[in-house]
């Protein structure tokens, strides 16, 4: 008003341009964030999952517009806070979240790494960017300085390393430049062979995949197998909360289905949850004997788990690559399972 009561006409036209500037300002910086973006070559989308990468901010841009931030967790930081952890997770968002956790007896000590991948689904980058600020801002102030556990960015580096870690037991770093230029792939996972009834092999190891199907009302802890018997196991439990429009339409849903009774869903527990259990040997008989003692253990405490039979491969590269390609089955569950199935 002061530019139109000093200049009339011309302080009207005056404040259409710099709205109009600041317009212009906001669609280039909009412009410049989702091209940050940096494409991989079409070989490398197709081997490891992953369409493009901001590497300033090490977010991954996957399959169906869904961008990935991966974490590492200090499990012993963490011990006894994971139902407190998972509660205030699911309670404070609805992204799928991906715990993984990678554990190598042998013998002697157990070894204990684990990982945190979190999906965000956007239309653009800019969109996504917005989300994994107010994601990680939340993270900070309501859950991992409360609970004094320690969450950490893994970077483009540190990812490929683990992933090629995770698959073949070996560590080994990686030219990034490969990713983008790269016209046969990276080879990465190559020596994967699916053997069927859940089993595969890779690199002269032998590994079983089980994929969890229904757990008891009182989850016992099950992390007790792991230090029990030499191998390396990867634990893969994505979780995802559900949003309060989802748990109405999930309601109206059971409610259909059962409608002769009442059927009132939890409306503070309702968590989607997909289960990976993968044991690996050196030895086939001996990954047969140890297969043997994992489905005896998980029957005598009322959790029934079963082969992922023609998934295997497919799973295995799931964990390995840290949900970079995904694969999930998705059920519903309770926070305390959750919880009681990683260490």
């Amino acid at each position: 008003m002061r530019y139109l009561r000093q200049f009339g006409a011309n302080g009207k036209d005056y404040l259409m341009n710099e709205e109009k500037m600041k317009r212009k300002q906001e669609e280039r910086k909009i412009r410049e964030i989702n091209n940050s973006l940096k494409y991989l070559s079409s070989p490398v989308q197709k081997e490891i999952g992953i369409l493009a990468v901001q590497e300033q901010d090490n977010v991954f841009l996957c399959e169906d517009k869904m961008y990935k931030k991966v974490y590492t967790v200090r499990p012993a930081v963490l011990k006894n806070k994971k139902n407190e952890l998972i509660k205030a997770l699911c309670n404070g968002f609805h992204n799928r979240i991906r715990f993984t956790q990678i554990l190598k007896n042998n013998g002697d000590k157990l070894g204990n790494y684990m990982f945190m991948t979190v999906n965000f689904e956007a239309e653009t980058y800019y969109e996504a960017r917005k989300k994994i600020t107010e994601f990680e801002n939340k993270l900070r102030m309501e859950i991992t300085s409360i609970l004094n556990i320690d969450i950490q960015t893994c970077t483009l580096d540190s990812l490929l390393s683990y992933i090629i870690w995770n698959y073949s037991g070996r560590m080994q770093q990686i030219d990034t430049g490969q990713l983008f230029t790269s016209k046969t792939g990276l080879h990465f996972f190559d020596t994967c062979k699916d053997r069927g009834i859940g089993r595969f092999s890779v690199d002269g190891n032998y590994g079983i995949v089980c994929i969890g199907k229904t757990y008891p009302d009182e989850m016992p802890d099950v992390t007790t197998m792991f230090a029990k018997q030499k191998a390396t196991y990867q634990i893969c439990v994505d979780f995802q909360s559900y949003s309060p429009e989802d748990k109405e339409i999930y309601q109206l849903v059971l409610n259909r289905r059962y409608c002769n009774e009442k059927y009132e869903a939890d409306k503070e527990n309702i968590v989607n949850m997909s289960y990976f259990l993968i044991a690996i040997r050196n030895d086939s008989e001996q990954l047969e004997n140890l297969a043997e003692f994992i489905f005896d253990y998980y029957d005598s405490k009322n959790i029934l788990i079963m082969p992922a039979v023609d998934r295997a491969k497919e799973i295995y590269l799931s964990t390995s690559s840290l949900g970079m390609r995904d694969f999930h089955s998705m059920q519903n569950a309770d926070i305390q399972t959750i919880s009681s199935l990683f260490m």
